[in-house]
């Protein structure tokens, strides 16, 4: 009997619930507490966990990371927080990502960074353009001069 009413509880929550902070509602979307444990426990581990070390890149939480975290759990929610992404709910939805990595860094008790400069920058176009040309180049001449790599039935 117990098993029966988990299955049938089960295929409720998938029915676009599982994510929400109120299944029975469906109200907060893709802010169910489950969802920043795993952000917590992946990333703000500790004080050296990737989410303490690279604030940058964690401040605010990025959707895609939340995609992530909800995509483990089931795989079809990417375009759904994409629309919170750039919607009208764009603002609030950043302000959260926001709150859940000030969490993060407090429950690793570690603290926040000023802002560092990036190790690299990004490229001119006529510099990705003239690259593209030299890896074309290089590889083109490894083609040239490298044995062929013999297959195992060989």
């Amino acid at each position: 009997m117990q098993k029966a009413a988990n299955k049938q509880r089960v295929e409720w929550l998938l029915a676009d619930r599982f994510h929400c902070k109120d299944p029975d509602t469906q109200s907060g979307q893709f802010q169910h507490p489950i969802i920043e444990e795993i952000v917590h426990s992946v990333w703000f581990n500790n004080r050296n966990g990737l989410g303490c070390l690279y604030q940058q890149a964690f401040s605010p939480i990025p959707s895609s990371t939340l995609a992530l975290v909800v995509a483990a759990i089931y795989d079809d929610f990417l375009v759904a927080i994409e629309q919170y992404e750039s919607g009208a709910i764009a603002d609030v939805w950043r302000s959260y990502r926001t709150k859940v990595f000030k969490r993060g860094l407090k429950n690793a008790r570690a603290q926040r960074e000023e802002a560092r400069k990036p190790v690299a920058g990004l490229l001119l176009d006529e510099d990705v353009q003239a690259e593209m040309l030299r890896l074309k180049e290089s590889l083109a001449e490894d083609s040239d001069s490298e044995d062929e790599i013999p297959r195992a039935s060989e």
